[in-house]
């Protein structure tokens, strides 16, 4: 593989790790929210208790002559007190600690999308410098890289990249095979069951380009600019890719 590849199989990697370092901020968001709520709800089913007893204690009063219920309606009084001002202060502070919380978050997703995205664009680059004159990419000895790396940018084709993103959540391949011969014959596949629209471009995951492609391909409907600016620049980033290689496509 050659040192180009090398580092860029290196930054896509990278890239992977700030995509786990997400889902584990969003796990601690998540819990957070939950442990939150929890104390809440708690707080709540006592100040529920509470009320309960005093309701029986109302209602057993009527049936029972002796007058000695004034002391535990008192106690039950002041526990409902106290409950009330501790669910105040604990939905108050709850929802404070919360948005802190998302705010905090919010900074953090925001600080790995924007590295993500400077590594997404060194990428390019890198694929820019490796095939231009017509490079092949390829090592003196000969081997190939482990997998190429192509980019679809949601800022700017945001209708293919989500329909891309959501195909690869669904079970689609994210890792797929360049075979440019037998596109055609793909396309025709995939769409056949799925009926052409005067508005719309019918947007195929896995793309026709790739082996994977074809019949049971995931297709939807989306705005003629998004899915041809999006089919160009994967086209122009797999320009020097052969036929066969393992491709990764990554939304950003």
């Amino acid at each position: 593989m050659s040192d180009v590849n090398v580092i860029i199989t290196a930054v896509d990697k990278g890239m992977d790790i700030i995509d786990g370092y997400e889902r584990e901020v969003e796990d601690l968001r998540a819990h957070v929210v939950f442990d939150i709520h929890s104390v809440i709800a708690a707080v709540e089913r006592e100040k529920s208790f509470v009320e309960q007893e005093m309701d029986d204690l109302c209602y057993s009063s009527y049936e029972d002559t002796e007058d000695d219920s004034g002391e535990k309606a008192d106690m039950l009084s002041r526990q409902r007190e106290m409950y009330d001002s501790l669910l105040y202060q604990t939905s108050t502070r709850g929802e404070e600690l919360e948005s802190e919380w998302r705010c905090l978050c919010g900074q953090t997703f925001d600080l790995a999308e924007d590295s993500k995205r400077l590594m997404a664009d060194y990428i390019r680059k890198l694929n820019r410098i490796n095939y231009s004159g017509g490079a092949t990419g390829y090592s003196s000895s000969g081997h190939g890289p482990e997998y190429y790396v192509v980019i679809v940018d949601s800022q700017k084709y945001p209708q293919t990249a989500e329909h891309i993103k959501m195909a690869q959540t669904m079970g689609f391949p994210e890792f797929v095979t360049l075979g440019r011969l037998d596109a055609a014959e793909r396309r025709k596949a995939s769409l056949a069951d799925v009926k052409a629209s005067p508005i719309y471009d019918r947007d195929e995951w896995p793309m026709a380009v790739f082996e994977e492609g074809g019949q049971g391909a995931d297709v939807a409907y989306i705005e003629g600019r998004d899915n041809r600016g999006a089919g160009s620049s994967i086209g122009w980033q797999m320009r020097g890719f052969p036929d066969g290689s393992r491709v990764r496509v990554r939304v950003i």
